[in-house]
C-alpha cells in the first residue's frame, strides 16, 4: 500500500491484485454487509477524526477505519489499518478495546447514488 498525502487526509491505493474486481465488488456491496474496524484515538479528552474521501459521507469528518478483508484476523486488520490510515507502525493490539459492534446504514454507497451500503463496524478504543 502506498500513502499518498493529502494535508488533512491520505489516499490510499491498493495493489490491484488485492481488490476483487468491479462486478464482484458490486456483487457483494448490493447484497452482503461488509465488516470493517475503526480506531477512536483519544488523547487530552479529543478525539482524532480524518476527513472522509470517498462515499457514503464522503466529505464528513469520520474516526480512521477500514474494511476487514477476507482471511484477514481482526487484529491484523487493526494493524494494516493503523498503518495504513495513520503511519503507526509499532501500536500493539493489546492497547485497544473493543468499544461495541454497530450497524452503520447509508443510503449511497461508493458505487454510486443509487446503492445502498451496510457496514457492520467493530469499533476500538485507545488512549
Amino acid at each position: 500500500m502506498v500513502g499518498l498525502d493529502k494535508g488533512y487526509y491520505r489516499l490510499l491505493e491498493i495493489k490491484k491484485d488485492s481488490l476483487l474486481d468491479v462486478l464482484t465488488f458490486e456483487t457483494v456491496v448490493e447484497n452482503t454487509p461488509r465488516v470493517s474496524i475503526d480506531l477512536c484515538l483519544v488523547c487530552d479528552d479529543q478525539v482524532l477524526l480524518g476527513k472522509r474521501n470517498n462515499d457514503p459521507l464522503k466529505g464528513e469528518w469520520f474516526t480512521s477505519g477500514g474494511r476487514i478483508r477476507k482471511n484477514e484476523t481482526w487484529q491484523d486488520a487493526l494493524l494494516r489499518v493503523a498503518e495504513a490510515e495513520l503511519r503507526l507502525s509499532s501500536i500493539v493490539v493489546e492497547h485497544f478495546i473493543l468499544m461495541g459492534i454497530w450497524d452503520h446504514f447509508y443510503n449511497i454507497s461508493a458505487l454510486d447514488q443509487n446503492t445502498s451500503t451496510h457496514y457492520l463496524n467493530l469499533a476500538h478504543y485507545a488512549n
